[in-house]
């Protein structure tokens, strides 16, 4: 596979380097972030691997999604149940539901990437293990950081609801 050459860095790097983005900055990318799973799951590919490490800069600053490694197409509607993905970024249900999960756990892993571009971290730190992560991230509230603006909060909050049927939405995630 032949990738353009993307020389910025990738999101991580940039966010380790300057502590954390603005809210300004965060919502520049997560527009573009958001632009680019409307258009896999527009084919209803489910993306599973969304974190700032895979979240590439070109030389204008505009971003590239790299690392498809573990996407799957799923039949529209579909889900499937496999464990995979990094931890820090998964959804409840992907770990938690005997039902499977479908393209909604990409919207959850944009809400975290979100997060971290603005507080510096993924919502749900503090974990020694993946064991004691998946019970965090299944059962603990996310702690909302006192210098989020009231609408990055609800953003965050309409992204990473853990209950599915109240998560904010893409266009084909349902």
């Amino acid at each position: 596979m032949i990738f353009d050459f993307v020389n910025g860095g990738d999101l991580f790097f940039h966010i380790d380097r300057k502590g954390n983005l603005s809210e300004k900055e965060a919502r520049y990318y997560g527009a573009q972030i958001l632009l680019g799973l409307e258009y896999l799951h527009a084919r209803n590919i489910l993306y599973r691997d969304l974190k700032p490490e895979n979240i590439l800069l070109d030389k204008n600053g505009n971003i590239k999604l790299a690392d498809f490694g573990i996407c799957k197409i799923l039949e529209d509607g579909g889900v499937t149940e496999s464990l995979t993905g990094t931890v820090q970024y998964l959804a409840p249900e992907v770990f938690f539901s005997k039902k499977g999960y479908c393209l909604m756990v990409d919207v959850w892993s944009l809400g975290c990437c979100l997060y971290e571009m603005v507080s510096g971290h993924p919502p749900y730190m503090g974990a020694c293990c993946a064991d004691d992560m998946l019970k965090l991230i299944a059962h603990s509230d996310i702690v909302m950081k006192d210098y989020f603006s009231k609408t990055f909060v609800s953003l965050l909050e309409g992204l990473l609801e853990k209950n599915i049927a109240k998560r904010l939405t893409l266009a084909k995630a349902k």
